[in-house]
């Protein structure tokens, strides 16, 4: 019974790997415009996530893992996105650089 489970399990994860997850870095249309000492920290710290420049790490290539590195990153930029920094309005602005301080 228990080898019975364990194939069924190692059958599942190879059948999910199939299933695609989409992963893109769009093109950077207003990236942030900050001094270079800022900006290589928010590189550093932040654009992982909240930027089309992300550098997809090796097990967001294996499910299901894959899902939630994709989910994270879809989700962090609907929040902020450095990319497109240029389009946001002054009041938005400030409303991010101040949750940013907190």
């Amino acid at each position: 019974m228990i080898r019975k489970i364990i194939i069924g399990l190692v059958l599942i994860f190879i059948v999910i790997q199939f299933i695609p997850v989409e992963k893109e870095n769009p093109p950077v249309t207003a990236d942030l415009d900050a001094p270079p000492e800022v900006k290589e920290v928010l590189k550093r710290a932040c654009y992982e996530c909240h930027s089309n420049e992300t550098n997809w790490p090796w097990y967001s290539n294996i499910a299901p893992v894959s899902w939630l590195v994709a989910n994270d990153v879809e989700e962090a930029r609907s929040e902020l996105n450095f990319s497109d920094w240029g389009h946001l309005t002054r009041k938005k602005i400030a409303k991010i650089k101040e949750e940013i301080w907190e």
